[in-house]
């Protein structure tokens, strides 16, 4: 029974880490791309 559970439970976890992990890129893209945009405005504006 231990097992069983344990096989059955591990895709549900590798799955809910590969979305947070696609979230956050996609996040860490956002984010990225507002601070270039910040940067290079303030580059632009001197």
């Amino acid at each position: 029974m231990v097992p069983k559970t344990h096989l059955q439970s591990t895709p549900v976890s590798t799955s809910q880490w590969f979305k947070t992990a696609s979230a956050f890129t996609l996040m860490e893209v956002v984010i990225a791309l507002t601070i270039l945009g910040m940067i290079t405005g303030t580059l632009f504006a001197i």
